[in-house]
């Protein structure tokens, strides 16, 4: 199901393609007026055909209001394609050019509000890989052994954390850009979910190790800094 505004209509265009490539069956495309805000119908249909995947090209409060709809006839998708619909519609609250959010907060401070936009999304960067991530990885919304939660869920924030440090360029002295890019591929590799390809616990444990001796030259570095200043 989308929305009919032009960007996430687009997306959802390309996310069918994708879809047919991939061989997954489509039993279901609605596309709804951009404004709606009665999403009963369509959540009768997304029950009656119970899909295992729910794509939801949406935006602002829609998801909000369409998960409203599911939950008054007691269907609940699963939880994450749920997760999947719920962040990207929040996301809208900070991703120009909705970005109301950030565009409200430009007006408290006085700010660009496009600039303040554009830094929103910065410091959020994790948001938009998370969705993905339930998607791939049902233990990261729990649904899985406790242990394999715990294994998930401790590489996912050690790799938000590293691609953190390269998105900020600061842990515990400046980090050069050399190395801000280094981490970022580093952290990133420790967000690839195992389901994604083949050999990709190869990738997510060379990125652990990685991560380990980034962590340990950081933690050197700000203590020669601080020794250094005292």
């Amino acid at each position: 199901m989308t929305s009919k505004f032009p960007s996430v209509h687009h997306i959802s265009v390309g996310a069918r393609e994708v879809l047919k490539k991939r061989g997954l069956q489509e039993v279901l495309h609605i596309e709804y007026e951009f404004g709606t805000r009665d999403y009963g119908a369509i959540a009768s249909r997304v029950k009656e055909v119970n899909p295992d995947f729910l794509w939801g090209g949406t935006n602002g409060i829609d998801p909000v209001l369409m998960l409203e709809a599911m939950k008054r006839i007691d269907y609940r998708p699963p939880m994450q394609a749920h997760l999947f619909v719920l962040f990207n519609g929040i996301l809208g609250m900070v991703t120009p050019p909705v970005a109301l959010a950030a565009f409200a907060a430009a007006t408290i401070a006085r700010s660009d509000q496009w600039q303040t936009g554009w830094t929103a999304m910065r410091i959020g960067w994790c948001a938009y890989f998370l969705p993905f991530m339930f998607v791939y990885t049902p233990a990261l919304v729990m649904n899985d052994a406790p242990l394999t939660i715990v294994l998930h869920l401790a590489l996912s924030l050690l790799g938000i954390f590293i691609a953190t440090i390269a998105v900020v360029g600061h842990w515990f002295a400046p980090v050069p850009w050399l190395f801000r890019a280094a981490y970022a591929v580093i952290g990133l590799s420790l967000l690839v979910q195992p389901r994604m390809f083949d050999g990709a616990w190869w990738v997510i444990g060379l990125g652990a190790i990685l991560a380990m001796i980034a962590i340990g030259r950081e933690w050197m570095r700000g203590k020669k800094q601080r020794t250094a200043t005292a």
